[in-house]
């Protein structure tokens, strides 16, 4: 009874796209501009750089 609580699930094969797809489900539009904040765990930091220049890319601050 997932609809009476307003609450949403999306699957995907990655977290990204489960994310994407219950952000959808729910309404909520996703961002395409703006400030970015980035938390990233110590096991992560090495690919964290190639994420950042991405979003600065495609027009977040």
């Amino acid at each position: 009874e997932m609809k009476s609580t307003g609450e949403v699930m999306g699957t995907g094969d990655s977290f990204d796209e489960a994310f994407a797809k219950a952000h959808i489900a729910a309404g909520d539009r996703l961002p395409s501009i703006g400030k970015a904040f980035i938390s990233v765990r110590d096991a992560d930091k090495s690919r964290a750089g190639s994420l950042a220049r991405k979003l600065i890319e495609i027009g977040f601050e």
